[in-house]
């Protein structure tokens, strides 16, 4: 039931615009019943999982939730790159055809959280009770922006 999660969400409250207009980048996902598997998203008008237009990627890692790993999104206004480890594992290029595919170009903020349940953290059955409590570690966080 557990779904660790390192994600960015557009500035969805910007002139009264909601999600997933405002964009989303998942940067890492770990849902526990798939043990192993990372995965990176985008969220947008145009693809997301409501429309049947999910744009993602997915590594595995055997030693997700035993070892830190490093979690990297390179975004330029061309494309956004995601790695785990120096492994590039997804790529969402900015196709040219306006905000519905691309509404990165606008301010975002950072989350990372740990949630419990949900659509996908309830998808491998109930929630195990015997396995809280919980914590994600994080090493560190580092935003660099290019000039």
């Amino acid at each position: 039931g557990t779904w660790a999660a390192g994600w960015t969400l557009g500035d969805a409250y910007r002139d009264e615009i909601s999600w997933p207009i405002c964009g989303e980048i998942d940067i890492l996902e770990h849902v526990g019943y798939e043990m192993g598997h990372v995965h990176g998203t985008v969220h947008t008008k145009a693809y997301y999982w409501a429309v049947w237009e999910q744009r993602k990627g997915r590594i595995l890692l055997d030693d997700v939730s035993e070892a830190f790993h490093d979690y990297v999104v390179e975004w330029s206004p061309e494309r956004i790159d995601m790695y785990v480890d120096d492994s590039l594992y997804f790529t969402y290029v900015n196709e040219g055809t306006g905000w519905e595919a691309w509404p990165f170009d606008h301010p975002f903020h950072l989350i990372i959280n740990i949630a419990v349940g949900g659509m996908w953290g309830r998808a491998g059955g109930g929630i195990d009770d015997s396995i809280f409590p919980q914590r994600l570690l994080v090493d560190y966080v580092r935003v660099y922006e290019s000039r």
